[in-house]
């Protein structure tokens, strides 16, 4: 788990976590000792994925609706520059 990497690194065990920077900052934020590499190595995207049936139909819509929002207010956008400062957006 993550949680056990972080002790791992804490004590010395290992000298290095990679990981999804949102993860990472959470470490930098809860752990002044933590630093983050400047650098990104690849950029990741993430999805949704839903169950295909008609009971899932509704679901994708109202997931669909709020992520359009999102995006149109640019508020993602915002999100990543809030926490992922280094990063293009």
């Amino acid at each position: 788990t993550y949680k056990e990497l972080y002790e791992l690194l804490k004590n010395g065990e290992v000298d290095v976590i990679t990981s999804d920077a949102a993860i990472l900052k959470g470490f930098e934020q809860d752990d002044k000792q933590v630093v983050l590499l400047p650098g990104r190595y690849t950029k990741e995207y993430y999805g949704i994925a839903f169950r295909k049936d008609e009971e899932s139909e509704s679901l994708q819509e109202a997931v669909d609706g709020i992520l359009n929002k999102l995006n149109t207010t640019n508020f993602l956008v915002q999100l990543g520059k809030t926490w992922i400062s280094d990063e293009k957006w």
